[in-house]
């Protein structure tokens, strides 16, 4: 029977990871069959830390694989170009893995680039049609485009950044806010078989319950760094706090199980 782990938001060598290392996080994958990195494992665009974080993604996978774990690898908006597989279904596609980022029309919300990549994504969209595999490819070269484009020219001035800042706070607290029921709202419309939906991006671990589905959002290894990792063995589904103990990860309080024959 396999045994699946899934952690999302590594951001491994962003200055605000909490991971300094990542043979911190080998550990967490001893007796798992199988490790699923929900997105934004690396920061494939960052001018200081790229090739530093891609590096560490190379290691990541090699010392899984010698601890005869296999990897796979799906793509976020810091790391769209990661891997060409956007998403992962079991239980006959009752639950799904994603990063999160494709339910939002601007991607990152609270960006002060958002209304450019929710143009990248809608151009897109016209040309491909609109469904599960269109919205997710959409959103990948999306923000692929985006991070490509960003120029200091681009930036906010330095008079309008006070207020950028004001504006961003508000906004991700608006997100936070709303990312439930979009979320659901997008299952509805393009994956309306789901029943647990896993998700990151945002940040914001939790657990919620609309309209018989649950969405899981299992945090990040950044700010505000709330990690949790799942865990899906056979039928069961279970969702886990990761605490840091002497420079390495561990399992800690179970927040929730579930029963996947009984979704």
């Amino acid at each position: 029977m396999t045994r699946i782990l899934i952690l999302s938001d590594l951001h491994l060598c962003k200055r605000l990871s909490t991971i300094e290392n990542v043979a911190e996080l080998r550990p967490l994958w001893q007796g798992f069959d199988e490790l699923i990195l929900n997105g934004d494992t690396e920061e494939s665009y960052s001018k200081k830390h790229s090739a530093k974080s891609q590096r560490a993604t190379r290691a990541l996978i090699e010392s899984a694989e010698i601890d005869n774990v296999k990897v796979h690898l799906l793509d976020g908006n810091h790391d769209p170009m990661i891997s060409d597989q956007h998403a992962l279904t079991y239980h006959n596609d009752k639950v799904l893995i994603m990063h999160g980022h494709a339910v939002f029309p601007e991607i990152a919300p609270w960006t002060w680039y958002a209304s450019k990549i929710k143009s990248h994504r809608e151009e897109l969209l016209l040309a491909s049609g609109d469904g599960f595999d269109s919205q997710l490819e959409a959103t990948r070269i999306a923000s692929d485009r985006s991070a490509k484009s960003r120029e200091v020219k681009n930036r906010p001035s330095l008079v309008k950044i006070p207020y950028r800042a004001v504006w961003c706070i508000a906004k991700i607290l608006h997100t936070w806010w709303r990312c439930p029921s979009i979320t659901e709202e997008w299952l509805t419309k393009y994956a309306p078989k789901t029943k647990i939906v896993i998700v990151g991006h945002t940040h914001r671990a939790g657990i919620w319950k609309i309209k018989n589905r649950i969405i899981i959002n299992t945090g990040c290894f950044a700010f505000p760094s709330h990690p949790r990792g799942v865990v899906i063995d056979g039928n069961k589904l279970q969702l886990f706090r990761i605490r840091k103990t002497n420079n390495a990860y561990f399992f800690d309080q179970e927040l929730g199980s579930w029963q996947l024959s009984a979704l």
